[in-house]
């Protein structure tokens, strides 16, 4: 039999025995059950509904927006349902409905510390699995007024159910109304803003202004190459004529001017007034930074100048070192012309300078087109994602005000509140039955919780149990001086002896040892009984005490012969053993003491520190083969197995083991000595159990009443 079916068997055992302890914890639990039915229980009438919660789709309206409703989930792992039950469990629903109960009955419901009404767990709800379904019920303890409630819990329910999807909606369109409004004054700054850039930076069209700024350098290096050419062609004839003359034009000009009759002057001064005409007429239809007008100006100057130095020849006033004198028209002319094309080329010059000018400008404006395009164009995007935006927020908006004006609720009630006829759960005989129950439970609970608190062997079943062996015999323990104790011990070790030679003899075992389970209550003088049985068979008997650090033999019997203590014969031996000293088994039977009644003794009057240095030895092994060979039976008695460390050495020198059990021995302690026991792997004849008020006491008691009433 393994562990667990012996504490089965001993805990069952154990509940048989506390039958009444069992009985009267029920009865207590039924008499509490009683009085609550009697002064405190008020029956219970529950009316149920039934509700169906859907998530109401409508034909969606522009784009597929859709604002979250209360029944969708936020996460996948969540479920809309048990959302919906835990708003009919809310507080919230409980304080409507506890207002409501106040206004039609009035003092119907009582107050707490803080005022409130007062509304139990009367509500409860449950999902009906793998439906959309919600099952209500309503407890209270009049049937008509629970339907009442019920159906007014639902009616706050799917006002609630409706207030908070209606919510919902007018939040969505909120948020997209400010949203627009948001958009849409970013997107009128972003506009302000393209049309001042636009504006001070005259970049209305890009792509334009790029193809004209094209044009325009085209048409200003045509010009740069025509002036060069000009340019080219009119200082080659000013060379030539530098040549021709050997003279600068300052030379030439102070020349004609002294020796001529002042023509030059009239020449001068009407080149200028056609300069002038001709400067008047386009200055109409040019600018003034036009390369033409400039070299115009640049002529008028030049022949302005001209002028003065004519009048101041003409005056006799010479320019320089300039001894020369044109008097003649060829050499004139020559002169006049050498003046013209010199001045004309001033005013071609003057103009490439312009055009020069004109070009790098165009150049400066063309490196910026770039960043112009880039900026304008950002601002062009980020001008049609707000637009976009708004566009998509306006449908939004339309499709928002029209979810907001069809909320409707999510529940519908397939099952109207019922009438209840019966009363729930629990009723009287619930209660009853229940009372019953527990009583019973906690009883059986007591009993098994007395078991493992107490921890004791009460019954020789359980003993043979756990040592695995059987048992040999039961001394009653009697406390009570009776005239039939002693009869009493004698019919028990009788039944003892025959069970202790059957085993003794299948095992042919003649050196038995003998522990016990507690020290202070030893075996010595049972085993003296035992020796004493033996005897009175014709068996020779010799007992060995081997606990010599507490001796108590002594104290129970009378001593015919008094030898040597057993520690001394111990050391005697041992010392004829070191000198190789013969023993003869005569001269250690002399050494022995002999009781009254004939039984030989070995043991110790005196007590003797560290006893297990005496029984490790050579000699206390030839000491008890030496007995076996004169007596029939060597009972050695030892210490408790469970603090005797010597009792595993004094074991192994016997044929087998026999435990002496004390009256209600724990559990513990009885496992760890058959452990012991085990592990020595010597023979264990079985157990003797002294026992109070034992079987075999009641057994005796009676067949003597039936010897007495038989004679």
């Amino acid at each position: 039999m393994n562990l667990n079916e012996l504490i089965e068997n001993r805990f069952v055992k154990n509940v048989k025995k506390d039958k009444m302890l069992i009985l009267a914890i029920t009865l207590i639990i039924i008499s509490w059950s009683v009085i609550y039915l009697i002064f405190f229980y008020k029956p219970a009438y529950k009316s149920s509904a039934k509700i169906l919660i859907k998530d109401l789709k409508s034909s969606e309206f522009v784009t597929s927006y859709r604002a979250r409703s209360s029944f969708r989930p936020i996460t996948v792992a969540s479920n809309p349902l048990l959302t919906e039950i835990e708003i009919l469990k809310s507080d919230k629903l409980k304080k409507i409905l506890a207002t409501n109960i106040e206004k039609k009955y009035p003092a119907l419901l009582k107050t707490d510390k803080n005022g409130e009404l007062k509304l139990g767990k009367i509500i409860k709800a449950k999902n009906l699995l793998t439906t959309d379904i919600i099952y209500i019920s309503f407890e209270w303890d009049d049937p008509v007024k629970s339907r009442e409630f019920l159906n007014d819990t639902l009616n706050i329910y799917q006002n609630l159910n409706l207030e908070m999807n209606k919510k919902i909606e007018t939040q969505s369109r909120v948020f997209i109304d400010s949203k627009i409004l948001e958009i849409g004054n970013k997107l009128n700054n972003i506009r302000k803003e393209i049309k001042n850039y636009k504006l001070n930076n005259m970049a209305m069209s890009i792509d334009n202004e790029s193809a004209e700024l094209v044009r325009q350098k085209y048409k200003f290096s045509s010009e740069l190459e025509d002036l060069n050419a000009e340019i080219s062609n009119t200082e080659k004839r000013i060379a030539d004529l530098e040549d021709k003359l050997s003279l600068n034009v300052k030379e030439a000009l102070n020349a004609v001017a002294l020796g001529s009759s002042n023509e030059n002057l009239l020449t001068l001064k009407k080149q200028l007034n056609d300069l002038k005409q001709e400067h008047a007429f386009e200055s109409v239809r040019l600018a003034k930074t036009n390369p033409k007008i400039v070299a115009l100006d640049e002529k008028i100057k030049e022949i302005n100048f001209q002028i003065k130095e004519h009048i101041l020849n003409t005056i006799g006033k010479q320019n320089g070192n300039v001894n020369i004198n044109i008097y003649d028209d060829v050499r004139s002319k020559l002169v006049e012309n050498f003046v013209n094309y010199h001045a004309d080329l001033m005013g071609l010059k003057s103009e490439r300078k312009t055009v020069e000018k004109a070009i790098l400008t165009i150049e400066e404006k063309q490196r910026n087109l770039p960043e112009k395009a880039y900026i304008l164009s950002k601002m062009l995007q980020e001008e049609k994602n707000y637009s976009l935006a708004y566009d998509r927020l306006r449908v939004k908006q339309i499709e928002a005000k029209l979810k907001e004006a069809e909320v409707v609720s999510n529940a519908t009630i397939i099952e109207p509140p019922s009438l209840p006829l019966n009363k729930s759960f629990p009723s009287e005989k619930h209660i009853l039955f229940l009372a019953m129950v527990l009583g019973g439970t906690l009883g059986v609970s007591a009993s098994l919780f007395k078991t493992v608190v107490g921890d004791t062997c009460e019954d020789v079943q359980d003993i043979a149990q756990i040592t695995q062996s059987s048992i040999l015999g039961v001394i009653p323990w009697i406390k009570n001086t009776r005239e039939s104790s002693n009869s009493m011990t004698e019919f028990a070790f009788k039944n003892l002896m025959s069970n202790f030679l059957v085993k003794s003899y299948k095992k042919k075992a003649s050196v038995i040892t003998f522990t016990s389970t507690y020290p202070k209550r030893n075996c010595k003088k049972s085993l003296y009984n035992l020796a004493l049985n033996l005897k009175k068979l014709g068996h020779s008997v010799v007992i060995v005490d081997t606990d010599i650090s507490a001796p108590g033999l002594y104290k129970n019997i009378k001593l015919a012969k008094n030898n040597p203590d057993l520690s001394e014969i111990i050391i005697k031996t041992e010392e004829k053993l070191r000198h190789n000293t013969d023993i003869n088994n005569y001269d250690l039977i002399k050494l022995l003491s002999e009781t009254e009644d004939n039984i030989y003794l070995m043991s110790n009057q005196n007590p003797v520190e560290s006893s297990f240095e005496y029984f490790g030895t050579t000699s206390f092994e030839k000491i008890i083969n030496t007995l076996k060979d004169s007596f029939d039976w060597v009972l050695i008695d030892t210490a408790s197995a469970n603090i005797a460390p010597e009792f595993s050495i004094i074991s192994k020198y016997s044929d087998a083991i026999v435990l002496f059990i004390n009256y209600k021995v724990t559990y513990s302690i009885l496992k760890r000595i058959a452990k012991i026991i085990k592990t020595t792997e010597i023979c264990f004849l079985g157990t003797i159990v002294r026992e109070e008020n034992s079987v075999l006491e009641v057994d005796y008691e009676q067949s003597k009443d039936r010897m007495e009433n038989a004679v």
